[in-house]
């Protein structure tokens, strides 16, 4: 018998406002590691997460049933609070 296996994998690119250079390596890794549990909690897998200092790439694994307006924008961001160049929450 016949069967259909889908598999959608996308590349999303976040930018900081103006491309100003405001990750440093250590909130750099926070962030990520955030990105990472959002598509974990959408039941998503996070292939990959990555960037530099002004953007930030994520390479994810979604269920058919997932649309990309799914994955929240983002200005969901805020939620981890200003860190400052030591990488402490302000």
């Amino acid at each position: 018998m016949p069967s259909t296996h889908l598999s959608l994998h996308y590349h999303l690119i976040f930018s900081t406002k103006d491309r100003e250079p405001w990750l440093s390596p250590t909130p750099r890794t926070r962030v990520h590691e955030y990105l990472g549990g959002v598509i974990r909690g959408l039941n998503g897998v996070p292939h990959t997460v990555g960037g530099t200092s002004d953007h930030v790439h994520v390479l994810a694994g979604l269920r058919a049933t997932h649309c990309l307006a799914d994955v929240p924008p983002p200005r969901f961001l805020p939620a981890l609070g200003t860190i400052t160049e030591g990488g402490q929450r302000s």
